[in-house]
This record gives structure tokens, sequence and C-alpha cells, in this order.
């Protein structure tokens, strides 16, 4: 099945949330190649702040350190291609091995869950759309878990994706992460500050049994404006 982004309207914000291991960024990653949209990784900016505040020996608790270190990070972003890149010194992104450090993976869950933490970084998130329309992006396709409910609530598309869990918990470990995805599932779902959950106007889409260009297919078609 081929889709047509030819014929979408002028600008596209898209949201597509999921656990761990749900399809999420290489799902929003070919999006963003097949319709000249704007990626944003919101997990890589969790892991980013988590990195910073690991650096300063802190722990994912709400404490006056922790909220002076938050406070002080400068977010900026840098444009490789479709992706947008968290930059929190200078104009230099962090790489995986620093983002994806097991230390990161252990403490990212809590620490994303502390309100400071995410009202520091939802400002930033939310300033990508018009990064991508300066940039003269066709649209942005956004992705964490909680785009649809909080990030981008009135986004054009919202999608939720969900797949197996042993097959979730596979594709974690072809990427050489060493998180369990159920137990950041349990703690992402059910987290007092904004809970991991569908929106309810959202799509659901489960590719267990899916190819990736299956899913984006699906998505290309919901867009507005797409001929498909």
């Amino acid at each position: 099945m081929t889709n047509n982004c030819q014929t979408l309207k002028s600008f596209n914000v898209i949201a597509i949330d999921g656990g761990a291991a749900s399809g999420k960024s290489s799902t929003s990653r070919r999006l963003a190649e097949k319709c000249n949209f704007l990626h944003v990784d919101t997990g890589s900016h969790y892991r980013a702040v988590t990195y910073a505040c690991l650096e300063k020996g802190l722990e994912p608790r709400e404490t006056s350190e922790l909220k002076d270190v938050v406070r002080d990070l400068t977010f900026s972003t840098r444009i490789c291609g479709h992706e947008a890149q968290i930059c929190i010194a200078g104009d230099q992104p962090l790489g995986n091995g620093e983002l994806r450090s097991p230390e990161v993976n252990a403490q990212v869950s809590p620490m994303s869950a502390i309100p400071l933490v995410r009202e520091a970084v939802k400002t930033y998130q939310r300033q990508q759309v018009e990064v991508a329309r300066l940039k003269g992006f066709s649209g942005i396709v956004m992705d964490g878990r909680d785009i649809g409910t909080v990030i981008l609530p009135d986004a054009d598309v919202k999608i939720f994706l969900k797949a197996d869990p042993a097959k979730r918990q596979l594709r974690r470990q072809l990427e050489g992460s060493t998180d369990a995805i159920g137990d950041r599932d349990k703690r992402d779902a059910s987290r007092a500050t904004a809970p991991m959950k569908a929106a309810d106007d959202a799509i659901i889409i489960d590719n267990s049994d899916i190819s990736l260009e299956e899913v984006v297919d699906r998505i290309v078609a919901l867009l507005p404006g797409s001929d498909a």
C-alpha cells in the first residue's frame, strides 16, 4: 500500500504515544521521513535531564538541589535531517551511550514522574511545534507517553501504539537496553503526574504482527487531506 503525502494540509501535528518498545520512535521516524515532518522523541528529553541530574549525584527525588539543577538547565534544539535533538549544554546533543546507559535506564522513569521535571520539559516540548514551522517542515510528529493527553492535546491525529509484551521485551533487548518493559509500563501508567494512557480520541494500533510500513501507511491515511 502506498500513501501520498503530497495532498496533506499545510502543517500537521501528530501525537504518538505508547509504552516502552511499542514502536513509537521507529514509527515516528519513518513517518517523518515519508511526509517531511520533524520528529521529536520526548523520551530523549527525560533521559537528558536524568543524565544531567545523575552527573550531579542526584537521586530522583524532589529536593531543593534537584530543583536548582533542573532550573539551571538550558534546552536547545539541533536539527539533524528530520530529527530534533535536544541539547542541554551548548549545541551538542548527548549520544546514545549516555542517554541509554544502564544508570539512566534505571532512573529515567522515576525522574520523569517528578512534577518539576515534567513542567520544565513540557514547555520546551511544546516549543518544538514552532521550531518545525520555522524550519520549513510539513508538520511535526512527537512521540512519548503523554503527548496526546498533555503535551499536544489539540494534535490533528493522535495514535496510541501497543504490542504483545513478549515481543516488546525482545525489541528492547535487541536495542541493547536492560530495563524491563513491564516494570516501566506499570510505573508510567500509575504515576500521579501525567500518567501514560491513550487519549480519549486516540486511534489504537496493535503492531504485534504488522510491519512498520503498514503502521505508517495506516497513520498517513488518517492525516487531514490524505488521498489514501
